[in-house]
């Protein structure tokens, strides 16, 4: 019964169908798994909670650049340097800015095209998040200045991009486990088949 629960729900379906009841499975399952619990139920739970964790990093307020965007943005004068989620732009880039910001049909996304920046680059929130704090600079005593130098949160947020390409690492691997899991089960209900047929 429980097997038949595994191959028809849990792995034909990803997960789709049953993720608040696996949810509450999971949490009143001990770590290692018990007994009563077979191993591909494990791998199915754990490939299961992997993901969501993935899902949830994605959908973070923090967008990654790849390594060919960076390279882009780089490139251009504006910026002064950047992280793996985060542009920082020179003080030029901000005095452009409070250039033509109040220009009547000025928008944010023609702001960055005018500083030569590919439309794709940024998001629209980005976008408005740079210039809105672009503006509140411009009202500090200080007003406009060139960005500081980094700070030691880059290395956690290093450490979240590899944190990521480690689960999605252990999400192949236990995918793969999955696969061989459902064949070995189809092997086996084949050999049944074939002794009830030898036995009637």
């Amino acid at each position: 019964m429980a097997d038949n629960l595994l191959a028809k729900d849990f792995l034909v379906e990803p997960f789709a169908r049953h993720k608040e009841t696996t949810i509450l499975r999971v949490i009143n399952m001990a770590i290692p798994c018990p007994r009563t619990y077979n191993y591909t139920f494990c791998v199915a739970m754990e490939l299961f909670l992997i993901k969501e964790r993935i899902s949830t990093m994605a959908k973070s307020r923090h967008h990654y650049y790849t390594e060919e965007e960076k390279a882009e943005i780089l490139s251009n004068p504006y910026t002064a340097r950047m992280t793996d989620c985060r542009v920082y732009f020179t003080l030029e880039f901000k005095q452009l800015v409070m250039d033509n910001v109040g220009n009547a049909g000025m928008t944010t996304r023609k702001i960055f095209r005018l500083a030569g920046y590919e439309d794709r680059l940024f998001t629209s929130k980005a976008r408005e998040y740079t210039i809105k704090k672009i503006i509140a600079e411009s009202k500090s005593p200080e007003g406009l200045r060139e960005p500081k130098t980094p700070s030691k949160t880059s290395v956690t947020k290093q450490h979240i991009s590899t944190e990521v390409k480690d689960l999605q690492d252990r999400v192949r691997i236990l995918e793969q486990q999955i696969e061989f899991l459902k064949k070995s089960q189809h092997l086996k209900k084949q050999d049944r088949s074939k002794s009830q047929d030898n036995s009637s």
